[in-house]
């Protein structure tokens, strides 16, 4: 498995999840990210991405499943929308 920081996701990645946060009135610097890669078993192309969001004043995070046609992003700001934060 293999880590990567948030600053070396795909730029259109880190505008969208900073988008997000002005939109909801968060400060993108509360929040720790990281995603976990691996590659999918038997094959030599695809990859199992995770996306781990944890919010530093509440203590609380998530994970997002991320990769092939899957949009992190939507979801997490989803979340922030939603009551419960």
């Amino acid at each position: 498995m293999r880590t990567v920081p948030f600053n070396c996701f795909p730029k259109s990645e880190i505008e969208d999840f900073i988008s997000a946060c002005k939109q909801y009135r968060m400060d993108p610097d509360w929040f720790q990210i990281k995603a976990e890669e691996q590659p999918i078993q038997g094959t030599m192309g695809p990859i199992q991405r995770t996306v781990i969001v944890a919010h530093g004043p509440s203590g609380k995070g998530r994970r997002y499943k991320a990769g092939n046609a899957s949009h992190w992003n939507a979801d997490f700001a989803d979340d922030l929308a939603s009551p419960a934060c």
